[in-house]
This record gives structure tokens, sequence and C-alpha cells, in this order.
């Protein structure tokens, strides 16, 4: 049986680890923390160019852009990230 992540034959002197959720075994801890963020696509946020579709900055807060309270477009623009004014135009930080 070989790691599901690196393909190491896995050895009863391994720290071998299975996940039940996927049914997977691993060679180590690391090689399964890999295949999970692997699976998952999780990635670092790029809060400096990109952001997922429906989420914005607030405050310095992460918040879902469907869950803030009606509010100004201009209110909510100065708060997000590129701090942007009513017309879209970069502005600088306060």
């Amino acid at each position: 049986m070989n790691c599901s992540n690196c393909e190491k034959v896995l050895t009863d002197q391994m720290e071998v680890e299975y996940s039940q959720w996927i049914n997977e075994f691993f060679c180590s801890p690391d090689c399964a923390t890999n295949r999970y963020f692997n699976y998952m696509e999780s990635t670092p946020l790029d809060f400096d160019n990109t952001l997922p579709e429906g989420v914005i900055v607030v405050n310095g807060l992460l918040d879902r852009a469907a869950e803030l309270p009606d509010a100004p477009a201009a209110a909510v623009a100065g708060s997000m990230i590129g701090n942007k004014d009513e017309d879209d135009r970069d502005v600088e930080s306060e």
C-alpha cells in the first residue's frame, strides 16, 4: 500500500495517518496535511489583488458582501481593499 500523497510504500515503522473522510492512507502527518490542503484547494488570500467573490474587507475585518446591511455605496467602497472612492478611483489610506 502506498501513501496517497507522495506514493511512498507504507510500513509499520512510519507514523501512518488514515483519513476516514476520503478513505486514504498517508506516510506522515505532513503528507496528510499537504493532501488535505490540495484536496480542499486551500490557498492563501491575496489581499492586495483578488478576494473570492462576495468577500470584502470592512474596517480591517473580512466580511461577506451579502451579509452587509444596506449602506451607501461610498461608505462601503471606502472601507474595501484598495480604498476606492465612489467613482471607483484609488484613494490613499488614512
